[in-house]
């Protein structure tokens, strides 16, 4: 176990919340009764229902049903929240950080703090959690550095918020921002790859005066265009919230080879996929494609185009990595976002895909204690 740090909230006890609803609840408590499969158990119909539990106030327009649920969480868990624990992961494998948790804005934040010294914030994307960076940690850690890395709302061991509508760009970066400030880190260096690019980046250009340095990892600083197939699947309101919550296809593509070059242990896609086991869970996952912003009159259009034009002019050491067989973000993408930077540096990484971090997690520490330690001493 490497060096810990606590916090009081850390040893709060934290309720489980069951996958599906108790048997003992009554008919009272079922979002429009009739439509709940525990007092109607006829037919192929009550079948489906059984099969895909999901709370009150699903916003998936496919959905003409929900879930037995009483009308008050037990044990002060919010309504319309999902929480898990550290307990609930049976079988740890490779990770043997500690939970800690802090409660930000409402939101229960589940984080790894490893480690003495400059800190490092290291924010994950779609649709990972800190576990994502179980392979940098160490090496970072026995180099001198302080790893934090926090799992986002809705991922991982933190609160998930069943609507989709409570996630957006600047909330994630709100909860990150009080996660910073909760703990009086100084001289950050932040790390994020794909939505945790932008989200970092969007902390780090707020807050000039508290970073060191930037790592950017297999992301967007800018504006993009949208492939066809990626908008009909998961941008449309009602089909791409049915896809990545019912049908689970987002986490399906992402933890297959298309995505992670290298191949996946089956323990570790456990761990991957441990998070979210239902559809009621999956908002976060399901509301992060409609943050793209491909059309200047999307809410994300300007706060994402500060960051790659604050980049262009901000003097401050920049290193980008990027895979070689990321089939979202191009090489020549990343190359660019260094050219761009004053003070910016690339470093193309072989044989990996989009989670670089589970393709080459050692070579990424490596590069980054040189990074760190060599180019910007003094």
């Amino acid at each position: 176990m490497l060096s810990q740090r606590g916090l009081a909230e850390a040893s709060r006890p934290s309720p489980r919340i069951p996958r599906h609803p108790p048997t003992s609840l009554q008919p009272s408590y079922c979002c429009q009764a009739a439509a709940c499969s525990l007092h109607a158990r006829s037919g192929a119909a009550s079948n489906l229902r059984r099969r895909f539990w999901l709370p009150v106030g699903y916003d998936a327009p496919y959905v003409a049903f929900g879930v037995c649920w009483p009308d008050e969480n037990e044990e002060g868990v919010p309504e319309g929240y999902f929480r898990k624990v550290g307990g609930q992961m049976a079988n740890r494998y490779q990770y043997p950080f500690e939970d800690r948790y802090l409660e930000v804005e409402g939101i229960r934040l589940h984080y790894v703090d490893e480690g003495e010294g400059p800190p490092i914030l290291m924010v994950h994307g779609q649709p990972t959690w800190s576990y994502l960076y179980r392979k940098m940690i160490p090496p970072l850690v026995e180099a001198g550095y302080r790893c934090v890395a926090p799992d986002l709302m809705g991922f991982g061991l933190s609160d998930k918020p069943t609507s989709e509508d409570a996630y957006t760009l600047r909330r994630h970066v709100d909860l990150i921002t009080g996660l910073v400030e909760s703990h009086g880190l100084e001289g950050v260096t932040t790390v994020g790859q794909d939505w945790g690019g932008p989200i970092s980046l969007r902390y780090a250009i707020d807050h000039k005066d508290n970073i060191r340095s930037l790592v950017i990892l297999n992301t967007s600083v800018a504006p993009r265009s949208i492939p066809m197939f990626f908008r009909v699947i998961f941008r449309s309101v009602g089909l791409g919230s049915f896809l990545s919550r019912r049908i689970d296809l987002f986490r399906k593509m992402a933890f297959s080879k298309i995505f992670i070059k290298r191949g996946l242990h089956s323990l570790v896609k456990e761990q991957y996929k441990m998070p979210h086991p239902a559809a009621a869970d999956r908002a976060g996952i399901a509301a992060f494609p409609k943050m793209i912003p491909s059309k200047p009159d999307h809410e994300n259009y300007e706060y994402l185009l500060e960051i790659g034009e604050t980049l262009k002019s901000w003097d401050i050491p920049v290193l980008v990595m990027f895979s070689d067989k990321d089939v979202a973000f191009e090489v020549e993408e990343g190359r660019r976002i260094a050219e761009s930077a004053p003070n910016g540096r690339f470093y193309l990484v072989e044989n990996a895909g989009h989670f670089l971090q589970e393709d080459a997690g050692e070579e990424l520490a490596k590069r980054m204690i040189t990074f760190l330690k060599d180019e910007l001493v003094g």
